[in-house]
């Protein structure tokens, strides 16, 4: 049971109903995530939330599947169910050859799944530095650059970091659960 009241579109302020309304749009979807229906509950948290999710996954130079890898990642490291779970249907969606499980393995290094080396290095750097008090050392940095990536990916790097760690935390701290469109076969968090 959740500790936010979901609020369902049809019982939204007109407001919340033009958040609601961009965000489907934006997400090219006509079912309103969980994890927005019960932020729903607070429209300044949801804009917020929102705001960063829209600039941080929708926009930007690096690659929509990476920046779920690292959702996925770091939400797995920070035994974050909600999130690990959404990001690993999203990933999983997209490839009828993995499965959880593989999946978990992948991020792992521990699979002969395949993903571009630049992943890799970026997946380990990220949730590396997800559990660090703040900078990133200059090795780590010397890393993704010598993957391919520009100053400024790094940046949005980091920032794909800072997104995920504030939804693990409005997840965990609100208790939400998974939609019914996003559940995994397997899913557990190891």
């Amino acid at each position: 049971m959740s500790n936010f009241e979901k609020i369902a579109y049809e019982n939204s302020s007109e407001e919340l109903k033009s958040l609601y309304d961009e965000i489907l749009s934006k997400l090219n979807t006509d079912i309103l995530p969980n994890l927005v229906s019960y932020l729903g509950s607070n429209i300044l948290i949801l804009k917020g939330i929102w705001q960063m999710f829209d600039c941080t996954m929708l926009q930007g130079s690096l690659s929509p599947l990476l920046k779920e890898f690292l959702l996925f990642s770091v939400s797995i490291n920070n035994v974050a169910p909600y999130c690990t779970e959404y990001h690993a249907s999203n990933i999983l969606q997209g490839n009828q050859i993995l499965d959880y499980h593989e999946l978990v393995r992948l991020i792992d290094g521990d699979s002969q799944g395949e993903l571009p080396e630049s992943y890799f290095t970026a997946i380990y750097v990220i949730t590396k530095h997800s559990n660090a008090c703040c900078i990133m050392p200059e090795k780590d940095k010397a890393k993704l650059i010598n993957a391919g990536f520009t100053k400024n990916e790094i940046i949005e790097l980091t920032g794909v970091c800072s997104l995920a760690l504030a939804l693990n935390s409005l997840t965990m701290g609100g208790c939400i659960p998974i939609d019914d469109t996003h559940k995994v076969d397997g899913f557990h968090i190891p």
